[in-house]
């Protein structure tokens, strides 16, 4: 899955799209669903994402994740307002549904599109088959996030289990 970008009388549109391979043929791409017009916000912001040690110990990947994204959104002019995250005409509510004047809209940051279905796509990773994080750095980047390196493994680690060789050592152990 992915966001395409269309130019259309002047206007980019966000579309998420699906690759599948046909035979003889190759790859081909169906457009899956209209997202809305595409805003790129300034960024306005420069502050890394940082977590206290024992908010970090305490949360789930989701709640990283969303941390993470409120934090982007922060970094690109984003203020609370009602319950909601406002920028300009831009409003993303706590279903991160991303609106503009009420119509659906998609915030273009960081060389990715952020949407409602990138975020859920993003918060709805699993690390089972992800044991590099290659897939949830692609989400991520695909999302607009620029997480840290250090912020992009702790989420990690939030999303990937332990391993029993990992679970068995003890936690003052050193490499």
């Amino acid at each position: 899955m992915f966001v395409r970008k269309k130019l259309n009388h002047g206007q980019h549109y966000a579309y998420l799209v699906r690759s599948s391979w046909v035979a003889g043929k190759g790859p081909r791409q169906k457009v899956g669903k209209y997202l809305g017009k595409v805003v790129k916000p300034e960024r306005t912001g420069t502050e890394l994402f940082k977590m206290n040690e024992e908010t970090l110990a305490k949360a789930q990947f989701k709640e990283m994740a969303t941390a993470l994204l409120l934090h982007e959104l922060k970094q690109h002019g984003f203020g609370e307002k009602e319950g909601m995250l406002v920028g300009g005409d831009i409003a993303v509510d706590s279903g991160f549904r991303v609106t503009r004047k009420g119509r659906p809209a998609v915030l273009e940051l960081n060389n990715g599109f952020l949407s409602e279905e990138t975020i859920q796509y993003l918060l709805n990773y699993s690390a089972e088959k992800d044991p590099k994080g290659e897939e949830l750095a692609r989400r991520l980047v695909g999302a607009g996030v620029a997480a840290s390196e250090e912020a992009f493994i702790a989420l990690f680690e939030k999303a990937r289990p332990a391993t029993k060789e990992e679970e068995a050592l003890p936690e003052d152990f050193y490499y």
